[in-house]
């Protein structure tokens, strides 16, 4: 599956780092140049929350929203969206994902628009794994509010359809619109609020933390405490063989 990823121009030790993991698992993939705080201005934004989020979180958005619109101009039916400080334990397999979507679809007699492959948040991730053992479902729905705080864009798929609805809505005629659809303005909220979204149950991806982030360390502790618990998961009940 084509996977596009997002790298500002300047972070070359996160470039090589993610070009590595692409071409070791020979992984289709096309780079996307981030936006940055300094680059913001080259875009017609319509601000709804008078801009109290850092810089880099709406640079973050709109990075996220050129990688989606690249992927649906490409024409693909279904594609990935990561960041480059992604970690694979091994490369993924679609056609279990696809297998296990196709069966969540059916369940819920509705499309999947999007497939949440990280969660970097602790006590949802421990929440998640929870609601594997006890119902032995690998995705379910993200539903409001119980994992409204199931924070994580570094992976996911998208399909077309689920790309669609978010370039109408947030793109229009050249302007974007950057609303506060749930708690806050950040990419998070915003994608998984307008495509129907649903999120793997079993940590697969975690990031990596050495490489230095361009965002705040406010959140650096959450993301290691999120990371320790997704690896204590792995060596209690090592489920990747389902996904890989």
């Amino acid at each position: 599956m084509k996977h596009y990823w997002i790298n500002i121009d300047k972070r070359t030790d996160r470039r090589e780092y993610a070009e590595k993991i692409f071409k070791d698992y020979n992984i289709d993939n096309e780079r996307i140049c981030a936006v940055t705080p300094e680059t913001l201005k080259d875009y017609n934004i319509n601000y709804y929350d008078n801009e109290v989020r850092m810089k880099q979180e709406y640079a973050c958005i709109i990075s996220h929203i050129n990688a989606i619109k690249k992927g649906y101009e490409d024409g693909n039916e279904y594609f990935c969206i990561t960041e480059d400080d992604f970690v694979l334990q091994k490369p993924l397999d679609f056609n279990k994902i696809f297998q296990y979507m196709k069966k969540a679809e059916e369940e819920n007699n509705e499309k999947i628009e999007i497939l949440q492959l990280h969660i970097n948040q602790a006590n949802n991730i421990a929440k998640l794994y929870n609601n594997l053992m006890s119902n032995g479902k690998f995705i379910i729905k993200r539903t409001l509010p119980e994992y409204e705080e199931a924070w994580g864009a570094t992976y996911y798929i998208i399909s077309r359809e689920g790309a669609k609805k978010i370039l109408d809505t947030v793109l229009i005629n050249d302007t974007i619109y950057l609303k506060k659809y749930n708690k806050f303005c950040v990419t998070d909220d915003i994608l998984y609020y307008i495509a129907n979204t649903y999120m793997v149950t079993y940590p697969l991806i975690i990031a990596n933390t050495k490489l230095e982030s361009s965002m705040s360390d406010q959140y650096l502790y959450l993301i290691e405490y999120g990371i320790n618990i997704s690896k204590e998961i792995w060596e209690k009940n090592n489920l990747l063989h389902f996904f890989t």
